[in-house]
């Protein structure tokens, strides 16, 4: 740990930003937090996502970078995972080279043997990004409390400092948005489940909403880096 002065902060000369999705939502070393219903396509933009970044296409309005990306998926057996890369793969014609995918039922991030599982890999593979979906199966403690959710955080941000990798977590909303007779939601940036620190820790917040059977409304709950209004 180093202190600065005034005067050695100012010159400093940090490298220059290159947004790998931007300008303004994910750079190197930076968070982001994508959440919804279930049904809503999460772990399709999730891997949208990878796919974008791995070949450097245009994600949603914004322009990537072209790098490496390893996705942690844990809902869906390999099989049925390897079916929908297939999909996308073929239908796109696109097979990046410098993404990875890993079907792992049960890991926990919140915990010391889990959290050294993860970090070995990303050490092996030396991913510019890495996409966890979804969170609640990453963590063995009350999604809700303060405490269990901090410690899977301050790993995520161990990771992201000893490699050099930009996070993205995939998680869910605490309540249906669309349900019939249900109040219009007002605040998106109160609905991802759990610990209100999910809604702290990331530097760029998404939520999900959909309004379709083939549409998805993206809101910008959090862009702590943009340095205008993030559109929906």
């Amino acid at each position: 740990m180093k202190a600065d002065s005034v005067k050695d902060l100012l010159a400093w000369k940090p490298p220059a930003t290159q947004w790998l999705i931007g300008p303004g939502v994910l750079a190197p070393q930076t968070k982001m937090l994508l959440f919804g219903q279930y049904g809503c396509w999460k772990s399709m933009l999730a891997m949208h996502t990878s796919f974008c970044l791995g070949s450097g296409r245009r994600w949603l309005a914004f322009d990537t970078r072209q790098t490496s990306c390893l996705t942690v998926q844990l809902e869906i057996p390999k099989a049925m995972f390897r079916e929908r890369v297939a999909k996308y793969a073929n239908s796109s014609q696109l097979y990046p080279d410098n993404i990875q995918f890993v079907t792992e039922p049960y890991l926990k991030l919140d915990r010391d043997y889990g959290y050294k599982q993860l970090e070995n890999l990303v050490g092996l593979l030396k991913p510019n990004v890495v996409i966890i979906d979804p969170v609640y199966k990453v963590l063995s403690g009350d999604i809700t409390s303060a405490f269990d959710v901090i410690k899977l955080l301050d790993n995520m941000d161990l990771l992201a400092s000893n490699h050099y990798c930009s996070i993205i977590l995939i998680s869910h909303t605490r309540k249906l948005f669309r349900e019939n007779g249900q109040l219009p939601i007002k605040d998106w940036g109160q609905e991802c489940i759990g610990s209100s620190y999910f809604q702290d820790w990331p530097d760029t917040a998404i939520a999900m909403e959909p309004v379709s059977n083939t549409a998805v409304q993206l809101h910008f709950t959090k862009a702590r880096n943009a340095e205008a209004e993030m559109p929906s």
